[in-house]
């Protein structure tokens, strides 16, 4: 099947391309019975085995989630040749993307949306012991209301209470040092990751950017963040907490919430989630019986029918709560500019974008600017060992 046409799968009809990596292609398509647009993930059967592995365990982990903030999984299938995997779709771009098209953020609009990644990522660790380390702006997708959906869980894992993990991955800009220096970790890499994103929503620039992926490392390892005198005393030590590297420093995921920074913010969050979970446990009798009266399936799936139903109808009373309670947009005068990091075993297309990077190192009171630092594409292996945990993280870039 050729999927660069529009062609009709399952229920489903393609319509367009919305991002593509070394072993899946994310296309927009529509069901065809009751015009719902939704994404579908589609992995070729011509791919290793590693890649199968990566993409079956993100399914088993997405499939099992159930929160506002993270992508609802509709369905899995397959045909002869490739693999399947539909979810909602957020089709308002990604975080990334939203920081890059407008001014700066105000630390209300920052912690507007900072809020619903903390619920969502405490409901991963809390709840469903999932650690995603690959968090960063590029996986986190924005829907009409400017509601997040926390996305790619290639990384992801279970975790055990206490348990410790050892894999090489992530994102260098974003990756917590006991990754970056090889050591064993545990879920509150997540933690230093959030802090990174939070850096960027509210001064505009990655903490931890280099023109490559070793400086990158090295300065996660070595160098603490600059930190602009227009934030709040509240948000820096709130980011101080978050990017500890001595992970035993580090704030917890469920001490973030009583911060003062968060908990002086007046949201509907909470209210979101109950809504969600009390709509999502409760079989609606109402689509049922309008799918058997009044809708014409002609051999569709009625359960996945349902099931798209159900969450149109969970995602528009969300809908109706925010526009009560509407957050207005405020900005600074700066723009944005924001150097799109390189990536572990990356699915996302590579480009170059300009952009500003101011790092202090605190030994040495001093600042760096450097401007204009492209992607590395492709990366290459280094002519130089910086520290022992590059010659992984650049085989591991290599592959994907």
């Amino acid at each position: 099947m050729n999927l660069d046409e529009k062609c009709a799968i399952g229920d489903f009809l393609i319509l367009g391309e919305q991002g593509n990596g070394a072993f899946s292609r994310v296309k927009s398509a529509i069901h065809k019975t009751v015009n719902y647009m939704v994404a579908i993930k589609c992995v070729s059967k011509t791919v290793d085995e590693d890649s199968l592995s990566h993409y079956n365990s993100e399914l088993n982990i997405v499939s099992s989630l159930q929160h506002p903030y993270l992508l609802t999984s509709f369905t899995a299938f397959e045909d002869e040749d490739y693999y399947y995997h539909v979810t909602e779709l957020a089709d308002n771009g990604c975080l990334f993307n939203y920081l890059q098209n407008r001014i700066s953020l105000t630390e209300n609009e920052a912690r507007f949306m900072f809020h619903q990644i903390l619920s969502a990522v405490e409901y991963l660790h809390t709840q469903k012991k999932i650690v995603h380390r690959d968090l960063k702006l590029e996986n986190i997708l924005l829907d009409k209301d400017k509601r997040i959906r926390i996305i790619d869980f290639g990384f992801s894992r279970f975790f055990e209470d206490n348990e410790l993990m050892d894999e090489m991955v992530g994102s260098p800009a974003y990756v917590a040092p006991e990754i970056a220096l090889g050591n064993k970790y545990d879920s509150s890499v997540d933690v230093w990751s959030m802090g990174v994103i939070l850096y960027a929503l509210t001064t505009g620039k990655l903490p931890f950017n280099g023109s490559s992926i070793e400086m990158q490392l090295k300065r996660v390892v070595m160098v603490n963040p600059f930190f602009p005198p227009q934030l709040s005393e509240h948000l820096i030590d709130l980011l101080k907490q978050m990017l500890q590297k001595d992970p035993s420093n580090r704030i917890k995921i469920t001490e973030i919430r009583n911060h003062p920074w968060i908990k002086s913010f007046e949201n509907k969050d909470d209210q979101i989630i109950e809504l969600f979970n009390n709509a999502i446990n409760t079989d609606d009798v109402e689509i049922r019986s309008i799918i058997e009266n009044d809708i014409v399936t002609d051999g569709a799936d009625k359960e996945l029918i349902y099931k798209i139903i159900h969450m149109s109808k969970v995602r528009n009373e969300i809908h109706q709560i925010i526009m009560k309670t509407a957050t207005p947009v405020v900005g600074h005068k700066s723009p944005i500019k924001l150097a799109k990091p390189h990536r572990t075993e990356s699915s996302n297309k590579e480009n170059k974008i300009e952009n500003r990077d101011e790092n202090r190192n605190d030994n040495r009171n001093e600042n760096r600017n450097e401007n204009s630092i492209p992607t590395a594409s492709p990366i290459k292996t280094p002519r130089k060992r910086i520290f022992k945990s590059s010659p992984k993280f650049t085989k591991l870039f290599n592959r994907y």
